[in-house]
């Protein structure tokens, strides 16, 4: 039997406005990967996971949208049907690169022209929130993140609107919080240099706050 290519979707029987969008060049095999996934625990979609942990594989149908004859019209035509159906199963709402098929630059142009000022719905961030629940970053990732951070500079306008958001937002720390920040102060060693610019910044907020001494005030030090 010949792989199909195709479009396909995995629809919820119990909830059937609840679905997922995928692309493959073997259809009978990306739904074997899938079953396996979800009977392991590890599916890459938390919210497919989660539906399957409470309602059993069986409620999922695997249907195919579009057959295709070519595998590059496959992301192309993975993105329209995502864009179009709005999947509630899909965390990522573009079309990502599977099995070895690659975007050519005209369609990766599109996909994000497409994308251009168009604003996340409260619902998908809703999702992506529930998918990242739980996660821990690897400390590596945790190490590049900081890295790419290091030298940056936040613009004027940017500084505003996170003091905004941070006003209209208030976190609250928990205690258990409190405490992890407390260990890994204490476990910090600084450097040397860290050190003589923290002591610096102390010095500058203890000028700021007290204000410059006058030639009067030194006067009646002296004479005291």
């Amino acid at each position: 039997m010949l792989a199909i290519i195709c479009i396909y979707k995995i629809q919820s029987l119990t909830n059937p406005d609840r679905f997922y969008i995928g692309s493959t060049i073997n259809f009978k095999e990306r739904k074997r990967l899938h079953v396996k996934h979800l009977k392991a625990n590890k599916h890459h979609s938390i919210l497919l996971q989660r539906h399957a942990n409470k309602y059993g594989i069986d409620d999922l149908k695997f249907e195919i949208l579009e057959e295709l004859s070519d595998k590059k019209l496959l992301i192309e035509k993975e993105q329209f049907f995502i864009d179009s159906t709005i999947p509630y199963f899909n965390i990522c709402k573009t079309a990502s690169n599977c099995l070895g098929v690659k975007l050519s630059e005209e369609t990766k142009r599109k996909m994000s022209l497409s994308k251009t000022g168009k604003p996340r719905s409260i619902e998908t961030k809703l999702k992506i929130s529930e998918a990242h629940k739980g996660k821990k970053l690897k400390p590596e990732t945790i190490e590049k993140m900081r890295n790419s951070l290091t030298g940056k500079k936040h613009s004027n306008e940017t500084k505003e609107k996170m003091k905004l958001a941070a006003k209209n937002n208030p976190k609250v720390i928990s205690q258990e919080t409190r405490e992890k920040l407390s260990r890994a102060a204490k476990n910090r060693v600084y450097s040397p240099e860290l050190k003589l610019k923290l002591s610096e910044a102390a010095k500058n907020r203890k000028r700021t706050k007290r204000g410059p001494y006058k030639k009067k005030d030194t006067d009646k030090l002296k004479t005291a």
